[in-house]
């Protein structure tokens, strides 16, 4: 049943998925009890399919019994709960709830970085993610820091690597150079000589990516123009 949720998930047949997975727990619940990882494994999922649907009260719900059993189970220093707070992070991002929402990634951060060191993909997607609310709540100098961290440290995990069209990497550095050349052409007015010249790096190697990705021509024209 569970996977056949998952499967229903993908089609964003989220009725039909959240049948099969409220079946699934259920099921799981009364064979293995509340403590069990795949019991919270499934109100994970169930929390995501509420979040689809936006009923966000009841998506919270089910990734905070997800979180608290998985901290139960494996600890406060596991990475699947920090998995389960960033889940709760973006949640609460959804919903406008700013402090709350840094509050989970903060703590989210502090795990992966003590478990996988500070320049792994998945630190990276946390910063990116603090870096989203920080926009979204106004400030764009803190948004600006955590999305210019968050790209560093991809370049630097990237740096010997050949970027192929098409792959995941591409997209990712693609998506990270957006979010800096974003929030440095808002603050454009205000930045100095030396951070225009970065400006303009920024907006040639997005062109150089974008032709990389392919049928992307419009957007590389654009990062082109002076």
């Amino acid at each position: 049943l569970h996977n056949i949720a998952v499967i229903y998930c993908e089609r964003s047949e989220f009725d039909v998925a959240l049948t099969c997975f409220e079946q699934s727990l259920q099921i799981r619940l009364s064979r293995l009890g509340a403590t069990d990882k795949s019991v919270a494994d499934t109100q994970c999922w169930i929390g995501k399919v509420y979040r689809e649907k936006g009923d966000y009260e009841a998506a919270l719900e089910q990734f905070q019994k997800a979180f608290e059993a998985k901290e139960a189970i494996l600890g406060p220093d596991h990475l699947d709960v920090a998995e389960a707070l960033q889940n709760i992070g973006i949640l609460y991002d959804d919903m406008e709830e700013y402090e709350n929402s840094l509050d989970c990634y903060r703590r989210s951060l502090e795990i992966r970085r003590s478990q996988l060191g500070d320049r792994h993909e998945d630190v990276c997607e946390v910063l990116s993610c603090m870096a989203n609310v920080y926009h979204a709540a106004g400030e764009i100098d803190k948004g600006l820091e955590f999305f210019s961290l968050a790209l560093r440290l991809r370049d630097l995990n990237l740096k010997n690597v050949k970027l192929k069209k098409g792959s995941r990497e591409l997209k990712t550095m693609l998506q990270s150079y957006e979010d800096v050349y974003v929030l440095t052409k808002a603050k454009l007015d205000e930045i100095d000589t030396g951070d225009r010249e970065q400006y303009l790096e920024i907006k040639d190697k997005l062109a150089v990516l974008c032709l990389k990705q392919g049928n992307l021509c419009d957007r590389a024209n654009e990062y082109t123009k002076t």
